[in-house]
């Protein structure tokens, strides 16, 4: 068994709107450093399950 909290992305300043979009949350003072809780990813994984035909 694996316990997952979330995930975690350094970012360069340019790209940082492109994960916040996703959900992403800033750790750090200048957001370089971003954090997505398990609990965005659970929410993103069962919105594409319903939106996506299966292949």
């Amino acid at each position: 068994m694996i316990g997952v909290q979330g995930a975690i992305m350094d970012s360069k300043p340019e790209s940082m709107a492109f994960y916040r979009r996703f959900g992403f949350i800033p750790l750090t003072d200048d957001g370089l450093k971003l954090d997505l809780p398990i609990s965005t990813i659970k929410r993103l994984d069962e919105e594409n399950r319903h939106a996506a035909p299966p292949l």
